[in-house]
C-alpha cells in the first residue's frame, strides 16, 4: 500500500521520481536525499524506507504516516499539525490578526 500512496502523492505534485528524490534532500538535508532508483523501489515496494525517512516523506506531502501505510484514508491530519506548528511561533498581536482572518474566511464560506 505504501508504494502506491507514495507514487500517487508524488504524481499529484507533478514530480518525477528524480525530482522527488532530490526535493527530500533539499528540504530535510543530505541524509534524506535519495536516488531515483530508491524511489522506484519504494513505489514498487521492493524496498522499504527506514522509519525516519517514512516520516519525512509523509511530512513532505503533508499527510500522516498512517495515510501512507493505508491505515487511514484521511490525508490532511498532518496539515492541521503544520498549521499548529506555524501558529505556535507567532506573537500574540499576529495571532489576533490570524483569528480575525480565519473568522472572515468562515463567514465567506457560509455566504
Amino acid at each position: 500500500m505504501y508504494g502506491q500512496r507514495i507514487k500517487e502523492l508524488r504524481e499529484g505534485m507533478n514530480l518525477s521520481q528524480l525530482e522527488f528524490a532530490n526535493a527530500l534532500g533539499d528540504k530535510y538535508g543530505e541524509q534524506y536525499r535519495c536516488t531515483q532508483n530508491s524511489i522506484s523501489k519504494y513505489e514498487k515496494e521492493l524496498r522499504e524506507p527506514k522509519t525516519d525517512l517514512f516520516i519525512k516523506i509523509a511530512d513532505f506531502f503533508g499527510v500522516t504516516t498512517d495515510y501512507i501505510f493505508g491505515i487511514d484514508d484521511e490525508k490532511n491530519t498532518s496539515l492541521l499539525n503544520e498549521v499548529q506548528r506555524l501558529l505556535s511561533s507567532l506573537e500574540e498581536e499576529t495571532l489576533i490578526e490570524v483569528i480575525k482572518y480565519v473568522q472572515y474566511l468562515r463567514w465567506r464560506e457560509d455566504h
